[in-house]
């Protein structure tokens, strides 16, 4: 199941410690420096969900579950295809750049899957 953006920035309000400046952050999406990419990353997750978007956002895993594209392990062109896409479809939306769109950390899951045979 793919969250809402509403669900994301419930999931963040945990009571975790986070400090800017020195100062203790009491609400990380409403606070000045956080808030525009909790809501960046928030819309993101309201585009896999809206259907103008949805199609590029998300597809369909073996059991017909809905899925986010950007979570995707890569194995074919078009898959990496998919992920560039999307990627086009948040920047399109949001009308600028972010430098990150939920992705970025992926590539150390691709790692350990691709190293499940050392690993194991």
């Amino acid at each position: 199941m793919i969250r809402t953006g509403e669900q994301y920035r419930d999931s963040i309000k945990d009571g975790r410690l986070v400090y800017m400046n020195g100062e203790k952050v009491k609400d990380v999406t409403q606070h000045p420096q956080f808030k525009p990419l909790v809501d960046i990353r928030a819309r993101i997750y309201d585009m896999q969900h809206d259907k103008a978007t949805a199609p590029v956002m998300t597809y369909q895993d073996d059991a017909g579950e809905s899925c986010s594209v950007g979570l995707k392990l890569p194995f074919t062109p078009d898959d990496w295809q998919a992920k560039r896409q999307a990627t086009d479809a948040v920047f399109e939306d949001i009308g600028g750049v972010v430098t990150r769109v939920g992705d970025e950390t992926v590539g150390e899951m691709w790692s350990l899957f691709d190293g499940q045979d050392v690993l194991n």
